[in-house]
């Protein structure tokens, strides 16, 4: 007799003999699967469900015909008719279903649901039999939760584990929150605490995702209990090895004195503990910090040498746990000091959740005013908490970092305790900065010395009390460690594992590697990986690289950690891991060979490189793929996120009057970066160019090549560096003409055109300007004709031809205006050009129409926060004022773009502005300062190249020589640098500007030099 074994729940299945039979069409089977549930069905209640739609007769035929193939494919009578209208299973044949065993009790029937019934299964024109299908499947789902919950309370009675039904549950329902607590609860009562807390965070996901909801309150608070325990659990189990603290007494007791005074004095105090690598430099300060009430709010960051050249880099997780601080003390911050922070910290913009401030506007949004924001913030904090400041690893830190240090260290309104670790050996890097702070009595400078043998010996019969090693063991382990802290603790970390004292290497190597016997070959497959990262790295990522279960890699941290080598730092919703030390992870890392390590970085490179949003906070991850991708040799790749990184540094905009893309959220960055650091980056980029070769075609590469052409070739420019910079945009116009790029072939004629300008080069100007209308050609929509028309009207006006300039100025206005989104992306080019119809106002000496137009485009700039341009239109407006006699409006003006000049790397026009500011400072007798703008405007007149830049300080020279004759005091100060007649500035002013045939300024050059040749009677 045949045996029929048939499979109901998940994908369904009929065996025969043990051998899968498959039926000749699907409502045959459907028609089984019927019958094997409900035994027996009358032919109207199988016609109706499985061929309802067609007529009578035929469906009877159907129902027939499905009969017929059923028992030649199982090859039985196992469907019978005992009467005409019934039809039922032959009893006599043995029929075995998954279903009879889920319809019983306890395990057995929990084992036979394998998944949801008839999983998969579809009938074509069967709505019916489906209704049916999912209803069962609904009725079997909920008994099969009902026999889960049973089996986990007869379990929970009993003592058994529950995490298998448990984890059952959730994959049944995998919103089923009860069946997380469940797991969770496990999980916790085995002391399985990071699986519990990682299941927490996966049902968060999940909920986030699919239903926006977070974890109830239930779910949410045992959690907080889990993590509790989990803390409090690691504290006994770290209780002997964290308590142990020996041998710097008399350095903790000066770190307390520091902190004593600081609070005593309500000043700010600064603590450096040096001394070199292992010697217990970050266990003094942890010691420290423990030891603090719980009212002391601790902010902590890592300096590391990947990340040195990384500007503010250290400052990001201080200022996203500021944004925790403003939250939990209920602050509600000015936007302008949010907007300020969040130019360079993106992460400090959740902080704008909070109700906008009517009291305040957003103005300047530059880096000193980020630096007072911050420190703002926390002087605000501090009157509620006490704030600690640490950086570990100050010999990293990077020179804008160190300057946002200093001055939050020497405000004088901020009360911070601050304290720093450097290494010894890299002294050099941290003295000459916080040589302020030691000058106003402010820093207490500890260093940490590596014990003597006597020392030693103490601190092993302490630490390994049952040991209780010999004279000679100890001068073998003195030998060994030469009395560095950190050595000395592996070396006898690895004796007590092993219970008792062997020889080991006296290499420092041996002694580390001895620490990993007895890890497994997992864990040491996760160190591997780990050791990659000089952060700590969330469990996330480690999950995303290997490919492997979250409970797996749980399991082996926990491993790693119980022997000292990881920790893991838990919070709400991620969980990290780190090295205990970084000789550690220093060790691993040069372990593997560098094939290997090249594999696994760009391995993590990729997995980073896909959590990239493409939005302003990328720019936090940047430092992270560079490292990656250049261990990994992608040069391409470390090249693209170079470049990225120095767009974000520099602030490139298409010109001096940008594109204007959503300004209001992303404000104007204004990052002070010194040239030698500029020209650091630029030779770290070019040598990475220098191994790629763009002779082979390669699109990505030949893009790279052009962008940083066009980086620096306008970086070069803007600064005064024509030559150089010429030379570069020549090239990229090259490269682009040989492949036809259009765009690149347009930025690099715009590029030249801004050095015509510079440079008053008419001749030239109008080459480039046809060239560029040329490859615009004759689509009058292009965003460019209106860059261009600007441009072309610019060019009249140096030639002198004001009213065909003003005829175009109107005309690109116009073509801007027309559209909403097009007026808003180029608002700063409307702007432009309400300042050069001011500046054909102004050479009619129509001054208070000129200023009219002015207001105009400075009202767009600050609207925009775009202040490059802002300091331009401020100066054109401040030489109106100053030479219609108005010197209160002429200083606010010029002292505005002074001050932005100051803050931006833009060199056009700062001449004039310092030159101009210089003669308002002699008016007001401060001749030093003037003396000081006057040198400073004749260094960047000298830097521009600008005939009219260089003509307006032979002019300021020449009004300020003037006065010399007159006032003794002015005269003491500008002696030596104007010893020339009045005369003879004079000419040279004219001879300069005889290349500027528009300016009214020749005129009063000429005036100035009639006045002095006047015999002094007719005067």
């Amino acid at each position: 007799m045949c045996s029929i074994r048939v499979q109901l729940f998940n994908a369904p299945a009929v065996y025969v003999n043990g051998v899968k039979v498959l039926f000749p069409f699907r409502k045959a089977e459907a028609l089984f699967y019927y019958l094997v549930v409900n035994r027996q069905a009358s032919r109207d209640e199988l016609v109706n469900i499985l061929w309802g739609e067609q007529e009578e007769r035929i469906a009877r035929k159907n129902l027939r015909n499905a009969i017929y193939k059923i028992r030649k494919t199982l090859n039985a009578d196992v469907i019978i008719s005992p009467r005409k209208a019934i039809v039922m299973l032959n009893p006599a044949i043995d029929v075995e279903t998954d279903l009879s065993h889920f319809t019983g009790k306890g395990k057995t029937a929990i084992d036979a649901y394998q998944g949801p019934f008839l999983k998969g299964f579809l009938v074509r024109d069967g709505d019916a039999f489906e209704e049916w299908m999912l209803k069962k499947r609904s009725q079997y789902q909920d008994y099969y939760v009902k026999l889960l919950y049973e089996e986990i309370e007869e379990r929970s009675r009993t003592g058994l584990p529950v995490d298998e039904m448990a984890l059952r549950l959730i994959e049944v329902d995998e919103f089923d929150e009860k069946a997380y607590r469940i797991l969770m609860r496990h999980y916790a009562d085995a002391g399985s605490y990071s699986k519990a807390l990682e299941l927490f965070e996966r049902l968060s996901r999940i909920l986030e995702r699919e239903l926006g909801v977070q974890p109830d309150d239930l779910t949410t608070s045992l959690y907080m209990d889990i993590l509790n325990s989990r803390n409090q659990a690691a504290k006994t189990v770290k209780a002997e090895r964290d308590s142990f603290f020996f041998g710097r007494q008399h350095e903790l007791s000066r770190l307390h004195a520091a902190y004593n005074d600081f609070v005593e004095t309500g000043r700010t105090r600064a603590v450096i503990i040096t001394g070199e690598a292992g010697i217990g430099k970050t266990r003094l300060r942890e010691v420290f910090l423990k030891r603090l009430g719980e009212d002391v709010c601790i902010l902590e960051s890592n300096c590391y040498q990947p990340e040195e050249e990384f500007l503010l880099k250290p400052w990001y997780p201080i200022l996203s746990r500021l944004v925790t601080l403003v939250r939990e003390e209920g602050l509600t911050l000015p936007e302008v000091w949010v907007h300020s922070i969040a130019t360079f910290f993106p992460s400090f913009s959740l902080a704008s959740e909070q109700p906008k401030s009517e009291t305040e506007k957003p103005g300047n949004f530059d880096y000193q005013q980020a630096v007072d924001a911050i420190i703002s913030v926390l002087a605000c904090l501090e009157k509620h908490r006490t704030l600690v400041l640490v950086f570990e690893d100050l010999q990293w830190m990077d020179s804008m970092s160190r300057n946002l240090l200093m001055n939050i260290l020497l405000a004088r309104d901020l009360r911070i305790f601050f304290i720093g670790t450097s290494r010894t050996e890299y002294g050099w890097r941290t003295d000459s900065w916080l040589t302020p702070l030691a000058r106003e009595d402010r820093l207490e400078r500890i260093e940490i010395v590596r014990f003597t043998l006597e020392e030693a010996a103490e601190f092993a019969s302490l630490y390994v009390p049952e040991l209780q090693m010999k004279r000679q063991q100890i001068r073998k382990m003195y030998d060994d460690t030469e009395g560095n802290t950190f050595f000395m603790v592996e070396y006898l970390n690895s004796i007590r594992e092993k219970g008792r004292f062997e020889e080991m290497s006296t290499k420092a190597l041996d002694i580390l590697k001895s620490r990993f016997v007895g890890v497994s070959q997992e864990g040491m497959k996760l160190l591997n990986l780990l050791s990659l990262f000089f952060h700590r790295v969330p469990v996330d990522t480690l999950v995303a690289v290997t490919g492997k279960d979250r409970n797996e890699i749980m399991e082996t941290l926990e491993e790693l950690e119980l022997k000292g080598i990881v920790r893991e730092v838990a919070r709400p919703g991620k969980v990290s891991v780190e090295f205990t030390h970084q000789k550690l992870r220093e060790f691993i890392y040069a372990q593997q060979s560098a094939f290997k390590r090249r594999l696994l970085h760009e391995k993590v490179a990729v997995v980073l490189e896909r959590r990239l949003k493409n939005e302003r906070r990328d720019i936090v991850h940047y430092s992270k793929l560079i490292h990656h991708f250049s261990e990994a040799g992608n040069t391409a790749k470390a090249l693209r996120y170079r470049l990225k990184n120095l767009n974000v540094y520099l602030d490139y905009c298409h010109e001096l009057f940008p594109e204007v893309v959503d300004f209001a959220s992303q404000p104007e960055k204004n990052f002070i970066v010194t040239n030698d650091q500029l020209q650091k980056y630029f030779r770290e980029i070019e040598s990475l160019l220098g191994h790629l070769d763009i002779s082979n075609g390669d699109s990505e590469v030949l893009a790279d090549r052009m962008m940083f052409l066009h980086m620096k070739g306008r970086h070069l420019i803007r600064q005064g560096n024509y030559k150089e910079g010429v030379r570069l945009i020549k090239e990229l116009a090259g490269l682009a003409d040989g492949i036809g790029d259009k765009d690149f072939m347009i930025k690099a004629c715009l590029q030249m055109i801004y050095y015509c300008i510079q440079t008053h080069r008419t001749v030239e100007m109008k080459e480039y300007l046809d060239a560029a209308v040329r490859l615009n050609g004759d689509d009058g929509s292009s965003e460019t004709t209106g860059i261009l028309l600007r441009l072309t009207g610019l060019y009249h006006l140096m030639l002198g031809e004001s009213e065909k300039a003003e005829d175009l100025f109107h005309q690109s206005i116009r073509f801007f205006g027309g559209d909403k989104k097009v007026k808003e992306k180029y608002a700063l080019n409307i702007a432009a050009c309400y300042n050069y119809l001011g500046e054909i106002r102004r050479y009619r000496k129509e001054f208070g129409s000129a200023l009219s137009y002015y207001a105009k485009a400075l009202a767009i700039s600050e609207e925009k926060r775009v202040y490059r341009s802002y300091s331009f239109f401020n100066t054109c407006a401040g030489q109106a004022a100053l030479d219609m006699g108005d010197n209160e409006r002429a200083s606010y003006f010029l002292k505005r773009a002074v001050k932005y000049y100051k803050q931006s790397d833009l060199a056009w026009r700062r001449s004039v502005a310092e030159a101009y500011l210089a003669l308002l400072l002699l008016h007001e007798g401060r001749y030093n300062e003037a003396y000081k703008y006057l040198e400073s405007a004749e260094t960047f007149a000298a830097k521009m190249q600008s005939p009219y830049e260089s003509g307006l300080v032979w002019l300021v020279k020449a009004q300020t020589r003037a006065q010399m004759d007159h006032n003794l005091e002015l005269a003491a100060v500008f002696r030596r640098k104007l010893n020339q007649t009045v005369s003879y500035y004079c000419h040279e002013g004219q001879k300069t500007l005889a290349a500027v045939p528009y300016c009214y300024e020749s005129e009063t050059l000429r005036k100035l030099e009639q006045a002095d040749k006047k015999p002094l009677g007719i005067r």
